[in-house]
């Protein structure tokens, strides 16, 4: 039945290359550690390129849009029999945007860079896609689960990296360590991943561009609305007029792909309990796991003179991120035993249970810097659990033909959440700080970390309870009288 037990076995072929996972997984690594480079850099860039703050962050919006509006794309790409070639033009292309990165003169070249290195974004639903299409069943599982939490791996070795980086030299060397990285992926993917897919053999190589075009629209819409609501004022002309745009190209797009023949999503997979589930979380989490993770970063680097901050530099700050990526890796490895035992689904909760508890502990207990490593540790256990427990339902729950469509949407949920995490932080703070203050008060942390622990209580509940009301509902439907 679909949803339970291990994704449907890919369709047979030549055996893969060896050292196709460890060159898949190293590539979900350079999705993080090239995407995640302008978070800390953005007051650096500030300085050194005479830009303000707010003009600085397009270094990280402009990453940020690219990847929510081509990863759609590129997943439904993958589902075709041209994989290979589409991922290398993608690595080529982030390999090009990293060099323009490293070079730039100007401002302008530099967010041109960053928008090329957003489409790394990309390449984790292709991964998974060519793991399903060339790996054996038995591996299959292992092998998604540990492009799962290449995320937050990543991160936690690009912040630290980074703030040495920039502390013993300049930001265009953090670029250059990103074009060496990008490299390497793209020779690993010519040796190891192979070039022909008999698993694709007679699907259309024909994309949905119409849906692609109005898909692409609408998130970039909606994230630009977001991400920029505090900048220009939620009710700005500006805004409004990005959420009513998003809100027509949506209903359009959704119109346009339940009536075309070869759609870029098929959004009736959606209707699958599993898959819906899965998005939800990745909504959810995505809100939630950044609006924490957003106010522990900026905590840890508030001065000590505040009365409340830890004054961290960037190397320190990124340290932070290193109980994440360990707790992630402990719960990877213990969701896959528990997922031989258990059916999968049930651990869907769990992710949101654990941060619920984090947050909680954080809200009340946040003036030592062990009580933040170990909310960070916390919260790297929910990310390994949740982000090997989505990809795995939806590739139970779906054809192969599908997996690198489904797979995007679902990394697109959670952009477009940790985007409304991070405004919603942003907002929060923003109140909590004072006229002619720079800074907010504690209260604005605290009501961060309060805010995010109901949040997650309030998903794990959701998570919790649907599969029974699902499972009752099909139970009325079974045994009511036929008239």
């Amino acid at each position: 039945m679909a949803g339970e037990g291990a994704p449907p076995p890919p369709q047979t072929g030549p055996p893969p290359r060896r050292g196709l996972v460890a060159a898949l997984v190293y590539c979900g690594l350079c999705t993080s550690v090239v995407g995640s480079l302008g978070a800390l850099l953005i007051p650096t860039i500030s300085e050194q390129q005479n830009v303000s703050r707010g003009t600085a962050q397009w270094v990280l919006t402009a990453a940020l849009l690219v990847g929510a509006v081509a990863t759609p794309v590129l997943g439904a790409l993958s589902d075709r029999p041209t994989r290979r070639t589409v991922l290398l033009c993608t690595l080529g292309l982030v390999l090009l945007g990293s060099v323009l990165a490293a070079t730039a003169q100007s401002f302008p070249q530099l967010v041109i860079g960053r928008a090329m290195q957003g489409l790394t974004y990309g390449v984790i639903p292709m991964a998974t896609a060519t793991a399903r299409a060339h790996l054996a069943p038995d591996r299959v599982r292992s092998a998604v689960a540990a492009l799962s939490v290449t995320t937050v791996t990543g991160a936690g070795l690009s912040f630290p990296l980074t703030g040495l980086i920039v502390q013993v030299s300049n930001y265009r060397v953090a670029f250059w360590f990103a074009v060496g990285f990008t490299a390497l992926a793209l020779g690993a993917v010519l040796l190891t991943v192979p070039g022909r897919d008999p698993s694709a053999a007679g699907r259309s190589a024909r994309l949905d561009w119409p849906g692609a075009a109005l898909l692409a629209g609408g998130l970039a819409s909606l994230l630009l609305a977001v991400s920029q609501g505090d900048e220009w004022g939620w009710s700005s002309p500006g805004v409004v007029g990005l959420f009513a745009s998003a809100a027509v190209l949506f209903l359009l797009w959704t119109w346009h792909e339940l009536r075309t023949a070869r759609p870029l999503v098929q959004l009736r997979t959606l209707a699958n309990r599993d898959v819906a589930l899965a998005n939800v979380s990745a909504l959810g989490l995505g809100a939630m796991l950044f609006a924490g993770s957003s106010a522990v970063s900026q905590l840890a680097q508030t001065p000590r003179s505040t009365g409340y901050g830890f004054g961290l530099g960037l190397l320190l700050a990124g340290l932070a991120l290193m109980p994440s990526s360990i707790g992630s890796q402990v719960s990877n490895r213990f969701v896959q035993v528990l997922a031989r035992r258990i059916p999968i689904q049930r651990m869907l909760p769990v992710g949101p249970a654990l941060i619920c508890l984090d947050m909680t502990f954080l809200t009340f207990f946040h003036d030592q810097l062990w009580q933040v490593y170990s909310g960070m540790f916390v919260q790297g256990l929910a990310i390994g659990a949740s982000f090997v427990v989505m990809p795995t339902m939806i590739l139970a729950a779906v054809p192969p033909e599908q997996t690198g469509s489904a797979v995007a949407l679902n990394q697109v949920l959670r952009t477009l959440g940790g985007s409304i995490g991070s405004a919603t932080v942003g907002a929060l703070l923003g109140a909590a700080t004072l006229r002619g203050e720079l800074l907010p008060a504690e209260h604005g942390y605290t009501l961060a970390f309060a805010g995010t622990a109901v949040g997650c209580a309030l998903l794990a509940l959701v998570l919790l309870l649907a599969p029974a009301l699902h499972a009752r509902r099909d139970a009325a439907t079974r045994t009511a009288p036929l008239v």
